[in-house]
């Protein structure tokens, strides 16, 4: 009688909790097109609310090890459905590179602001 050899399959690697902040990657995030086109992107979404404001947003959210965006937080806001719309707009991001240490992709804080004219 024969008998199968078990197939091993190694345990992932555990992810790295930590976030980092720009000055302490090798590697910078990168929007697709860089950060220009990542502005543009919101231009072109941002529907600008009823009334007349001006003023500036303050956004954070975490680039995590795959690209994709989370624990988007208004920190700053003008009001008049400004931040919530902005962050409408962020969940329409496409995938960034992610930034790295050591060559490999790890979670970074990002923050932003953003003028409303």
């Amino acid at each position: 009688m024969r008998y199968a050899m078990p197939i091993v399959i190694p345990a992932p690697e555990p992810k790295d909790p930590n976030i980092y902040e720009a000055g302490n990657l090798d590697k910078l995030p990168e929007y697709p097109g860089g950060i220009n086109a990542f502005y543009k992107m919101i231009g072109d979404n941002y529907r600008m609310p009823q009334q007349q404001v001006n003023g500036k947003i303050f956004v954070s959210f975490v680039i995590e090890a795959n690209g994709m965006l989370s624990e988007k937080k208004i920190i700053r806001d003008i009001g008049h459905g400004t931040g919530t719309e902005l962050l409408r707009v962020l969940a329409l991001s496409a995938i960034w590179a992610p930034g790295e240490i050591n060559r490999k992709p790890v979670r970074v804080l990002y923050k932003l602001p953003l003028n409303i004219q």
